[in-house]
Parts: C-alpha cells; sequence; structure tokens
C-alpha cells in the first residue's frame, strides 16, 4: 500500500467558448513513489459525462520516465492514491477501459483540431494513468522542472463536430534470427459504411525497428498515409490539414522493417524483449457512430501475409523513412533526436 500525500489533480477553468467551456485537469503521480520496488504504478481520476478531451500536454522530467499512457475506465482497478499496475489487466476494473493517449521518450504532446474531441462517454467514469518509469534510475534525485511525473489534460463539456476513433494495426509471429531488413505486413479493407476524415496517426516498434509506413489503396492506387523511423519519439501526428479520408472499399495497408542482430527469434509481443509493429489511426465519426466503428483491429501473421501475394505493385517507399514526411516536420519543429530507451 502506497500512502503518499500529494496534490493529485488540479482543475482550472481556462476559457469560455460559445456552447460549452474548456478546462485543464492534471491527472500526476509523484516521482518519489517510484523510488523503492514500483516500477509502474497508476492512479485515477474521476470525469463528469459527456466530456471531451482536446488536448494532451505531457509533464515530465526528461530521461526517467519510459512512457506514460491515459486510460478511460468504468472503474479503476484500485481505490488506492497509487498502485502497481504492471499487470495490464490492473488498471481498470473488469468492464470498460479505453486507451486514450500514449506517450514516451521525451515527445511532444497532442492537440486535437478544432472540430474534433475524444468522448469520455455518457456516464461518470474515471481517467487512469499509467506511468511506467525506468529502472535505471531514482525518480526523485534526478533534477528537473517536476517533481511529478503526469499530463495535463484539456477538456470541453459541448460536443464537437467530430468524435474521435481509432483504428489499430499490428502484426503476430515472430522476426527470424539475424536478419537485416525484415518485412512485416498488415492490411485490412475499410468495410464501414462511413466516410471519415483522418486526424492523426503515429508509429511505433520497439528497438529492432527501422521504418513503418502506411498506406491507403484506393482502385489499384497508393496514396501514402504515413512514413516515420520508429527510433524517434512516438508523435501524435496531426495530418487533419492533409483533408485525407478513409472512404467505403479503400485498404489501409502497413509494413514495418527490422534488423534483428540476434541469433535468436523476436516474437511479436508488448513485453520486453519483444517486437510490436503498430500504426493508430485516429478518425473522426459523427456523434451517432456505432461502437463498431469507433475502434478496428487489423492484425496479420509476419510468416503468413505478405503485401506481394496480395497486390500487383509494392509502393517503391515501402521501407524508407526518410524525406518530406510528417515525421521530419515534427523533429525539426521540436529538435527530437532518435533515443534507445
Amino acid at each position: 500500500m502506497y500512502t503518499l500525500i500529494y496534490l493529485l489533480c488540479l482543475v482550472e477553468l481556462v476559457c469560455l467558448a460559445e456552447g460549452g467551456a474548456f478546462y485543464k485537469r492534471l491527472i500526476s503521480i509523484p516521482n518519489k513513489a517510484f523510488d523503492g520496488e514500483l516500477w509502474m504504478g497508476c492512479t485515477a481520476l474521476p470525469v463528469d459525462p459527456d466530456q471531451y478531451v482536446v488536448e494532451f500536454h505531457p509533464l515530465a522530467v526528461r530521461g526517467i520516465v519510459h512512457h506514460m499512457s491515459i486510460h478511460v475506465c468504468d472503474t479503476p482497478h484500485s481505490t488506492a492514491d497509487v498502485w502497481d499496475c504492471v499487470n495490464p489487466t490492473n488498471v481498470c476494473g473488469d468492464t470498460g477501459r479505453e486507451a486514450l493517449f500514449e506517450w514516451g521518450r521525451s515527445a511532444p504532446g497532442w492537440k486535437l483540431p478544432d472540430y474534433a474531441g475524444i468522448p469520455t462517454g455518457n456516464r461518470s467514469r474515471h481517467l487512469v494513468l499509467q506511468v511506467h518509469m525506468l529502472q535505471e534510475v531514482k525518480p526523485s534525485s534526478v533534477d528537473g522542472a517536476y517533481k511529478f511525473s503526469g499530463i495535463e489534460l484539456t477538456l470541453r463539456d459541448s460536443r464537437p463536430q467530430y468524435e474521435v476513433a481509432m483504428a489499430v494495426y499490428g502484426n503476430t509471429g515472430y522476426i527470424p534470427p539475424a536478419v537485416k531488413g525484415f518485412t512485416s505486413d498488415s492490411a485490412c479493407v475499410w468495410d464501414s459504411n462511413y466516410t471519415v476524415p483522418i486526424i492523426s496517426y503515429s508509429v511505433h516498434t520497439h528497438g529492432r525497428g527501422r521504418a513503418v509506413t502506411a498506406w491507403i489503396y484506393r482502385n489499384g492506387t497508393w496514396i501514402e498515409l504515413g512514413r516515420g523511423n520508429p527510433g524517434y519519439p512516438e508523435i501524435v501526428m496531426d495530418v487533419s490539414k492533409r483533408n485525407m479520408q478513409l472512404i467505403p472499399g479503400d485498404i489501409v495497408a502497413v509494413r514495418c522493417t527490422f534488423d534483428n542482430d540476434d541469433n535468436k527469434k523476436v516474437e511479436f509481443r508488448s513485453e520486453h524483449g519483444g517486437e510490436m509493429c503498430n500504426v493508430y489511426v485516429h478518425y473522426g465519426v459523427p456523434h451517432e457512430a456505432p461502437h463498431d466503428v469507433r475502434m478496428m483491429m487489423c492484425a496479420a501473421s509476419a510468416q503468413d501475409f505478405h503485401w506481394e501475394d496480395h497486390f500487383d505493385t509494392i509502393p517503391s517507399r515501402a521501407s524508407d523513412p526518410s524525406g518530406n514526411t510528417d515525421q521530419a516536420y515534427y523533429v525539426k519543429l521540436h529538435g527530437l533526436e532518435i533515443t534507445h530507451y
């Protein structure tokens, strides 16, 4: 049991706008909570019904936090101020867990376009912050601007034009031993009846990833959604001004490229030592859209599914993260560097 007494959250009304209010909530855990055996901790914050998150602003000392994530839960796993949540089932209660945002490696935050927001639900729920602290440091001993690690959220209480939904693309299987340039593919048809605007995307692998690219295949033509080097901090890249859409019949296709220097195969799994190939695509849906349009999952076996077996052509830059990309813009804007923790 962690019996720390601290200021868990702050509420500040920041502006009143036509149709409702915008306000900030800070959810955080003191760094000293991680000085002992705890290295992945959670804390909860109640949230009123019918609220919409419109901005995530991470606040953490550089180099001590591996990643932080925000979830919305019907009930938190625990009523303690801080609890151990290494086990992914120990974040929320038995029902109603939805991922909102994940941050790591000193990446910038995420501000949604004015027309969009992430709904917290039509009933009182809880926001749960999960902090994964690096185990090689004593967090409270590191100098920095903050004595806590957390995320400041901006919410609105009026309904935006679009509610944000997410599609997740990934792989199962493994990366063979001692291989350079191994590719893992996935592709799924957008079989919804909705035509939706694409708002943003992010890419994610562990340390062996060299490139992640995502494409829309429409009527025999490849449309680049995004390309990136996953060694950079994981950025949620706003592409709303590109006016891209997913229309019924589109195929969204993702390719990751890996170098495995180990003499053993590496399984696709979320734990340390494994690998991941993920693209998260955020898009807008109307308020009345059903649940099955709001969370889409697409996964394929790295051993059994290959683009070459399903498409007549392959984009020439399918394994190339370089050039004038969305990621290159954000790297320059924020002075980001490739990191390896």
